[in-house]
């Protein structure tokens, strides 16, 4: 799988050797799924917010996803494709993390853009093959604040809403 695109904490994804119709693959924290380029037919789950974030810049970009899907078929490399720009628009913006107070162990306090802090035990994220690296406290610490959410060294990285739900009020 090739990342052609990355925004919001929105990865959008494109195979190789991949079958028609053409399409292409989105993860945004746990949440997965595939869209059809043309018609727009999505299999899978995203919260709304960020399928509608996902349908903007499809609609912005479709030319340039047929095109890299002409590229795939034809044993090509796929092109990145620009990320969808930031505007602020009334209560269209994604929840996003932004400020991080490491607490102890497992734990951090999160600011969240609405403006509300929570604290938050990662310990039952810490499932899968990537995540559990993670267990190891040295490469927990290993983290970066994004312009949307928290990502490891690893790649690893947790949808906005899904921290919210999981954190306490501070």
């Amino acid at each position: 799988m090739l990342e052609i695109s990355r925004f919001f904490g929105i990865i959008i994804a494109m195979f190789g050797d991949d079958h028609n119709p053409p399409h292409f693959h989105v993860r945004y924290g746990d949440n997965r799924c595939t869209i059809t380029i043309d018609k727009g037919v999505v299999k899978g789950q995203l919260p709304r917010k960020a399928l509608k974030k996902v349908f903007e810049w499809m609609d912005e970009h479709h030319d340039e996803l047929m095109a890299n899907w002409a590229r795939l078929q034809a044993g090509e490399e796929a092109l990145p494709i620009d990320p969808l720009k930031y505007t602020i628009m009334e209560n269209q913006e994604l929840l996003r993390v932004v400020d991080v107070d490491y607490l102890h162990d497992y734990t951090m306090e999160l600011e969240f853009s609405n403006g509300e802090r929570r604290i938050v035990d990662f310990r039952p994220l810490l499932v899968g093959k990537l995540r559990e690296q993670l267990l190891e406290h040295d490469k927990f610490v290993q983290f970066a604040l994004t312009d949307w959410t928290l990502e490891w060294f690893n790649g690893v990285d947790f949808a906005p809403e899904r921290l919210y739900e999981l954190g306490k009020a501070a």
